[in-house]
């Protein structure tokens, strides 16, 4: 995603898939912070998240079921 701020055009990571490198991380370390951040990514973001996108690539990395448990917090 890019924005244009002061004139400079700035790159930024999409909710979904910065949800999909922290669930990554999670799977990798184990370490729980990874899931907090998670959790207040969907629950800032709410509405505005393509959960048919999270769910297809969360499938392809394999981080689904730690996705599921997330959503449902």
């Amino acid at each position: 995603m890019v924005k244009t701020v002061l004139g400079k055009k700035i790159y930024f990571s999409s909710p979904e898939d910065l949800i999909l490198s922290k669930l990554l991380w999670y799977q990798e370390s184990k370490f729980s912070r990874q899931v907090e951040d998670v959790e207040s990514i969907i629950r800032i973001s709410g509405r505005i998240l393509d959960k048919k996108y999270l769910h297809k690539w969360a499938k392809k990395i394999k981080v689904e079921e730690i996705l599921n448990e997330s959503l449902e917090e």
